[in-house]
């Protein structure tokens, strides 16, 4: 969208492109749309990874003249990739062991959370009764 409304300008284009960005932060960053803190924080770090890979978008273009600057640019894009990909990996990992983790404790305690429910039940019946 951003180059049909440019044009065929590609400064004007990557400069929309950063702005969108921030722009984005911004909003989010108002409107909370997470619950947890967690949650907002791994989309704060996501979003800001994403600005760093627009940030390095311009050093892959003919805005840089050394060719060498640009293929360590590439070394650099790849990198800040894999921490986003890592850095979500572990979100995810810790999400599904806390779960899990939360299972295995309801399953240990099913047995007397069944007993307590039963004597409540027998309990409350003579209670009915008398």
């Amino acid at each position: 969208m951003i180059s049909l409304i440019m044009g065929f300008n590609s400064g004007l284009q990557l400069l929309a492109l950063l702005n969108v960005n921030k722009a984005s932060v911004i909003i989010y960053g108002k409107m909370r749309s997470h619950v947890t803190k967690e949650r907002r924080m791994i989309e704060y770090f996501n979003d800001v990874m994403v600005m760093w890979i627009s940030y390095s978008m311009i050093c892959m273009t003919d805005f840089v003249r050394d060719d060498m600057a640009k293929f360590y640019n590439g070394f650099m894009f790849i990198a800040i990739f894999g921490v986003v990909v890592l850095g979500d990996l572990c979100y995810i990992s810790n999400i599904i062991y806390t779960r899990l983790a939360w299972n295995n404790k309801m399953e240990r305690n099913k047995e007397k959370y069944i007993k307590f429910t039963e004597e409540l039940f027998e309990k409350s019946k003579e209670f009915d009764q008398g």
